[in-house]
């Protein structure tokens, strides 16, 4: 709460903090009615702490956005830790992009620790979603990238809206972050792994691994 007022005027209820902040947001924020708010997991075990989030959910959709391919998510991310930068936004944006910035390191041990991360929240996204009975609409990365029409327009339909012609063209300067430095992990990361597998004399199952990683 503490982080919230020092950056808002709001002044939360003593009784009921969580639903009066999404109020607060809602009467801010809300466009035709409708009030978007992005959450990652640890975010809304915060939040668990203040509010029984089942009932604060009743009659929202929510859109699972997620990444099929954890790895390179890991990487992004390892990325974005290293560099403190978390997205490009053109010109006006103080920090460096990742290309930019010499001498990050490779590191094994932590692109493995983010991707056993991200596939834990992953799953305990899921389980809360199915213990509470909690609407919501999958969705990936990948096949929003590949087909951003019918992607948006599916979640009109969710949403239960008209479906429309939308111009998708960015207008605020947002660039791709992932650069050769991404590709290059990923692949030292396959060759890594296949090694730490390889060596483990106990597996006598199949191959995990082909004799080469794909890029």
């Amino acid at each position: 709460m503490d982080f919230i007022r020092r950056r808002s005027d709001f002044v939360p209820n003593g009784d009921a903090p969580v639903r009066s902040y999404l109020d607060y947001l809602a009467s801010k924020f809300a466009f035709d009615g409708i009030l978007g708010i992005k959450v990652l997991y640890n975010q809304l075990e915060n939040f668990m702490k203040y509010s029984d989030l089942t009932k604060e959910l009743t009659g929202a959709k929510i859109i699972y956005l997620h990444r099929q391919n954890v790895i390179k998510q890991a990487i992004s991310l390892y990325i974005a830790e290293q560099t403190k930068t978390w997205a490009n936004v053109g010109s006006n944006d103080t920090k460096p992009s990742a290309e930019n910035v010499p001498d990050i390191e490779y590191n094994f041990t932590a692109i493995s620790n983010a991707v056993r991360r991200i596939e834990q929240h992953n799953a305990l996204l899921r389980r809360f979603f199915l213990l509470h009975d909690i609407q919501h609409m999958p969705l990936s990365y990948e096949d929003f990238v590949s087909d951003k029409d019918r992607s948006i327009n599916n979640i009109f339909k969710y949403l239960e809206l008209e479906p429309r012609k939308l111009n998708l063209e960015p207008e605020s300067g947002f660039t791709k972050q992932s650069t050769a430095l991404n590709s290059d992990f990923y692949r030292r990361f396959a060759h890594d792994t296949q090694l730490k597998y390889q060596s483990v004399e106990a597996y006598r199952g199949p191959p995990l691994f082909p004799a080469t990683p794909p890029l």
